[in-house]
């Protein structure tokens, strides 16, 4: 039901947009998920209804669709079919090598003859239909585990949106906010600390300055 509904979040909207639902949704304890999530959008959604197709024609169309919707749906189509190439190529040389390495150790144990060919044919079909079958499997992630459970901690806060004029610039490694200043909410009896009114060993830290600010003199 928790994957349904974020990928539900994920085709729509825009990115503040679908950011703001995802946080609601998974609690900043699953922050970098929600950056993950943000970062590989168009891959989550249009894997899935690619993995989802009823047949190999409806994949098709999915993928003419894509590549209709612009360069980056187009790229991610390419690189399906690159990494498909290259994944069948891994398979086929790890099978050889398995192959190759089962009749060597075969043969260093001094085996021969038409009986050891036929035994060794078995062995090598015990190989193709046996655990070989079962490398590259998909990997399950569980996301209703992640899920945030109101158990772990009460917050009164269930939305997460910031205040007009707000704005965030996305960088490398981490997400700048920019959230305005609210005059409103300031204390008229509230006092700045004069760097004056310092230690004088303290105020060359301070040089060209003349009042700390709220936050410093809320630490001072």
């Amino acid at each position: 039901v928790l994957a349904e509904e974020l990928l539900k979040i994920l085709a729509e909207g825009g990115d503040r947009d679908v950011e703001n639902k995802l946080l609601q949704k998974l609690q900043f304890e699953k922050f970098s998920l929600v950056q993950f999530l943000l970062q590989n959008r168009l891959k989550v959604v249009w894997c899935t209804r690619l993995a989802r197709a009823r047949d190999q024609e409806e994949r098709n169309q999915i993928k003419e669709e894509m590549m209709e919707l612009g360069p980056e749906l187009a790229a991610i189509v390419k690189e399906l079919h690159s990494e498909r190439a290259t994944a069948k190529e891994r398979e086929e040389n790890r099978e050889k090598k398995i192959k190759e390495e089962a009749r060597a150790l075969k043969d260093d144990s001094g085996g021969d003859g038409d009986g050891d060919r036929g035994k060794r044919d078995v062995e090598d079909r015990d190989l193709e239909n046996g655990w070989l079958q079962g490398q590259g499997q998909r990997q399950m992630l569980d996301l209703e585990s992640m899920a945030f459970k109101q158990s772990g901690f009460v917050s009164e806060n269930y939305k997460c949106e910031l205040p007009p004029g707000s704005y965030r610039i996305p960088g490398k490694d981490f997400v700048e906010y920019h959230v305005p200043w609210d005059s409103k909410k300031v204390d008229s009896n509230e006092k700045l600390v004069e760097i004056t009114d310092m230690p004088g060993w303290a105020q060359p830290a301070f040089k060209g300055m003349q009042k700390l600010n709220r936050v410093q003199s809320k630490v001072y």
